[in-house]
């Protein structure tokens, strides 16, 4: 599977100008993100030495990895927005794997009945039941290759 840099940018227009640097003559534009990318594995299609068929196939398996030029602040905005999803998500994790814990804790060390469970940690007890059903998540030490060595 081939992996090409694709480079979008706006024109004055508002459409998106793109192209695909490693391919020559490999360009075209759209009016969303979208179209310019459906239209731009079309123009990979057309620039490949293949057959009609095989080349549409190799440009729709090809992963396409997004450059898309935009102004400093812009790009510093959305990367920001990036990095703070990024670790909002981390953290979801985390407090999913903390709310595991504690119900397993409540309900199976503790003994307390899902509605109680769910009274203390504020979901309700068919949360806390769903919660009990997923696979419990591995410490640090079941994950080290060497735990039980």
């Amino acid at each position: 599977m081939n992996r090409y840099t694709v480079v979008y940018e706006r024109d004055e227009d508002d459409w998106w100008v793109v192209s695909i640097p490693d391919v020559p003559g490999c360009h075209t534009q759209g009016r969303t993100l979208p179209s310019a990318e459906k239209r731009i594995r079309e123009a990979l299609a057309a620039s490949l030495d293949a057959t009609d068929e095989e080349a549409e196939r190799l440009a729709q398996e090809a992963v396409l990895v997004g450059d898309v030029r935009l102004p400093a602040e812009a790009r510093r905005l959305l990367d920001q927005y990036a990095d703070a999803r990024h670790e909002a998500e981390g953290r979801s994790a985390l407090a999913q794997d903390a709310l595991q814990a504690v119900a397993v804790a409540l309900t199976q060390t503790v003994g307390l009945s899902l509605r109680d469970a769910g009274q203390l940690i504020g979901l309700s007890q068919e949360r806390i039941r769903q919660v009990l059903e997923r696979p419990c998540p591995l410490t640090a030490e079941e994950r080290s290759p060497h735990a039980n060595s």
